[in-house]
């Protein structure tokens, strides 16, 4: 079921509507990753870390404009030391609409989703080219939140 609220975004002055990811949409988000890096996910993949994952399903946001989804935001959850945690995998935005506010209306969607759950959000800076270059490994970026 693809039940959807609607949001205003700036993406051209278009309606953009916030989904909620459920299997219907697999397809239409590989297409999305395709046409965002160039190399299409392997679907069976994205089944995994959205619908099977062990540890729980993992949270997932599409700006969908008419039919087509236009941005992914995806959380996959792993246990660790702290508890479950949710770690941002599988981020993507059309290159078509890129610099439109898509990612920020779906980072703002998964914030609330966050507060809902009364999650803890830790925010690490992604690393640098020169960083990864010069040697150093990072042991993970992007945004972490655990859900209790």
């Amino acid at each position: 079921m693809r039940a959807a609220s609607s949001t205003r975004c700036s993406v051209r002055r278009r309606r953009v509507r916030v989904a909620e990811y459920d299997p219907s949409w697999r397809v239409a988000v590989a297409d999305l990753m395709s046409r965002g890096w160039g190399a299409r996910p392997d679907e069976a993949e994205l089944g995994w870390f959205y619908e099977r994952n062990p540890v729980r399903p993992a949270s997932v946001m599409l700006a969908v404009e008419g039919d087509l989804v236009i941005g992914s935001v995806a959380i996959s959850f792993q246990p660790t030391a702290l508890g479950e945690v949710g770690f941002a995998v599988h981020l993507a935005t059309d290159p078509d609409y890129r610099g439109r506010g898509v990612f920020s209306t779906l980072q703002t969607a998964n914030d609330s989703r966050r507060r809902s759950c009364r999650a803890i959000s830790v925010h690490q800076k992604c690393p640098s080219t020169s960083s990864v270059s010069a040697g150093s490994i990072p042991i993970s970026s992007g945004t972490f939140c655990s859900c209790a």
